[in-house]
């Protein structure tokens, strides 16, 4: 797996977990709009309380979902984090932590670094080549 692969690997977990976590919140929405229950009327079978439970049930599935997710991008976060940071070259580090740990763009990188857009891209790609020798080379060699 290249560098640039394995790195991205952070913004697609990331993804998954704010997907999920609008879906919990469109449920929690969309339950707080369920019918409650009345006491003042006869009491009468009917589907609402089947409603009110199949609603719970997504919620608790969505909830779990969600901490799932949250905890997979948390591990996988501090796994990234302190991989980059065992690289030797500060510029490499500011340069792929800015990349693919805050999702900044090349022209914020750059500006954040002091640094030309031409030359933040060249750091980027031998900070690539690193961190494929120095992390991913230990990892396939074990």
């Amino acid at each position: 797996m290249r560098a640039k692969d394995y790195l991205r690997n952070l913004q697609l977990i990331r993804r998954k977990k704010e997907q999920s976590k609008g879906q919990l919140e469109r449920l929690i929405e969309s339950m707080s709009l369920l019918e409650g229950i009345r006491y003042d009327r006869d009491k009468v079978q009917t589907s609402a309380s089947n409603n009110q439970m199949d609603g719970i049930i997504k919620l608790v599935d969505a909830e779990r979902e969600y901490e799932h997710d949250l905890l997979l991008y948390t591990e996988t976060e501090k796994k990234i984090v302190a991989e980059i940071n065992s690289l030797e070259n500060a510029d490499y580090i500011d340069v792929l932590y800015g990349r693919y740990v805050d999702g900044k763009s090349f022209e914020e990188i750059s500006c954040d670094i002091y640094r030309s857009y031409y030359r933040t891209c060249h750091i980027h790609g031998e900070a690539l080549m690193e961190f494929e020798k120095k992390v991913l080379a230990t990892k396939n060699s074990k």
